[in-house]
């Protein structure tokens, strides 16, 4: 009886100690080659698994929503891929309430599982045309390692804020988009085709404003300078017999209405000229002669002598008379003047 008892004791601790062993770690954890599904393999089959996953290394762990507590040894996260894309999975097992060690797949989600991925693309501008080169080292390469050739590209090209059209199918990895009309801005994106159909989403808009040539540019800027002058000289020859045909009416206009009194204001010492006063005439001078010093005090006498006394007056009318009773008409002498009757003053003096 007794040993019957130490059996079933036994026994029982044996069932015990192994309902509350941790179930064995799933193994070969892998993503499929071209599906959205995480595999793994099992040594118990009443286990049940958890997938988790993390988009950045330094990021937290979270459950993949569909795959927690799955008695399935896979997981189909399809619907989540495009947000998945680039995350690290794993995967546990648990089983009477102890869970085993988490065990990690070696690769990430990629385009090839995802299926909704677009190319990396590099577009370079230039006179009159777009370059499109398929940037390799940023994008995906599980694609092009899975379908090799059978990957191709479609480019799409359009004006800014309108719709897009398809340029080329079947594109290598080095498209030019031409002819593009100057000063407007075009847009290019790219999107995968594999097996000759679309495959993943498009890329981003990528815009740029179509530059002009050096020669263009020359071209505007002497075709500008031309303009602008020929404009000059136009306007240059509008006023000239614009002027000459209005001149007087241009005089009259500017003319002021009246003598500012500025004008006027004479410095002290000299005198006031009255702007009312008539203007004078005056006899214009043509030539001048030197004359001799007794010339000159002849005509410095005679200047004193233009207004003569009453008394001198008399004495002259009776020479007068004297001169003619005599016959003789000749020039007059005036005592101590120094100016005889056969001396002309400065007969080239010319009024």
């Amino acid at each position: 009886m007794n040993t019957l008892g130490f059996f079933i004791f036994c026994a029982a601790s044996l069932v015990l100690c192994r309902a509350l062993e941790a179930p064995p770690p799933p193994y070969d954890v892998d993503l499929k080659r071209t599906e959205a599904i995480l595999e793994w393999s099992s040594h118990t089959h009443t286990a049940t698994y958890t997938v988790q996953y993390r988009i950045r290394d330094d990021g937290e762990w979270c459950d993949l929503r569909g795959c927690v507590n799955t008695v399935e040894e896979q997981c189909d996260f399809s619907a989540n891929a495009t947000h998945l894309y680039g995350a690290a999975l794993r995967v546990h097992a648990r089983q009477h309430n102890a869970s085993s060690p988490w065990q990690q797949s070696q690769k990430r989600v990629a385009c090839v599982h995802t299926g909704s991925c677009s190319p990396e693309v590099v577009v370079m501008v230039s006179p009159g045309y777009l370059s499109v080169l398929m940037d390799g080292e940023r994008s995906d390469q599980s694609l092009q390692r899975e379908y090799g050739g059978h990957l191709r590209y479609s480019v799409l090209y359009g004006r800014e804020g309108h719709a897009m059209e398809v340029f080329c199918d079947g594109c290598a990895s080095a498209v030019r988009v031409e002819p593009l009309p100057v000063g407007e801005r075009w847009c290019v994106q790219v999107r995968y085709l594999l097996y000759s159909q679309p495959h993943g989403s498009l890329s981003k808009h990528v815009c740029h404003l179509i530059p002009q040539s050096e020669r263009e540019r020359d071209l505007y800027l002497a075709g500008s300078l031309a303009g602008v002058f020929l404009l000059l000289v136009a306007l240059s020859i509008g006023c000239y017999y614009f002027i000459k045909r209005h001149h007087t009416h241009i005089k009259e206009y500017i003319r002021p209405c009246g003598i500012p009194e500025h004008f006027i204001q004479i410095s002290p010492g000299q005198p006031l000229l009255d702007p009312s006063a008539e203007p004078q005439s005056h006899d214009l001078i043509s030539s001048m002669v030197e004359c001799t010093q007794e010339e000159d005090v002849g005509a410095t006498a005679l200047s004193q002598s233009d207004h003569p006394t009453p008394v001198e007056e008399e004495e002259q009318e009776e020479e007068e008379e004297e001169q003619g009773e005599e016959g003789g008409v000749g020039y007059r002498d005036y005592e101590g003047s120094g100016f005889s009757s056969n001396t002309s003053m400065c007969e080239s003096l010319q009024m």
